[in-house]
């Protein structure tokens, strides 16, 4: 930190050996200075230096000889969030990298050429939206192709059975 205005308010009582104190302090206009080598550091300074203000609220209670602290600050919520967003951003990333690897492996394994390998859904899509997704694959090509496989197969049982009835 280079520079900041530090404010602060408390109050302090001991009676019979009984401590409580509150303590509210706030920085503010505060400028940073500071290199970080690290994601987790580079993800701290970044959120300090985001935050308008920085509040600390110290309070102390029970007896003077244990007493008992608690200590709260808005940079908490302002980490939780940073390391939510960091979170959702990488599983989102491992989410695309994923589908990518699942439909590559789903055209080898069905040996698809390009055109049909491009009408599988995305994994993302059956996650999402099922019945969206559900309407798409009863519309595609490749169902269509595997009902027509279907229709004609049972055609020809069909028309063997009858052949062999008729004679």
């Amino acid at each position: 930190m280079s520079s900041a205005q530090l404010d602060g308010k408390g109050s302090f009582k001991v009676i019979n050996s009984e401590i409580t104190a509150t303590n509210h302090l706030s920085l503010n206009q505060a400028s940073y200075q500071g290199e970080a080598k690290s994601k987790i550091t580079k993800l701290l300074l970044d959120t300090i230096k985001s935050l308008d203000s920085l509040t600390v609220d110290v309070g102390v209670n029970g007896k003077f000889t244990e007493p008992n602290f608690t200590i709260a600050s808005s940079i908490n919520d302002a980490l939780t969030g940073a390391f939510k967003d960091q979170v959702a951003g990488k599983l989102g990333d491992f989410k695309q990298k994923v589908n990518k690897g699942l439909n590559e492996k789903l055209a080898s394994a069905l040996k698809l050429g390009d055109s049909q390998a491009a009408e599988l859904l995305e994994l993302d899509a059956l996650l999402t939206n099922t019945d969206k997704a559900l309407a798409d694959l009863k519309h595609s090509d490749i169902v269509k192709q595997q009902q027509k496989k279907l229709g004609d197969k049972a055609k020809n049982k069909l028309k063997d059975k009858l052949d062999n009835l008729l004679g």
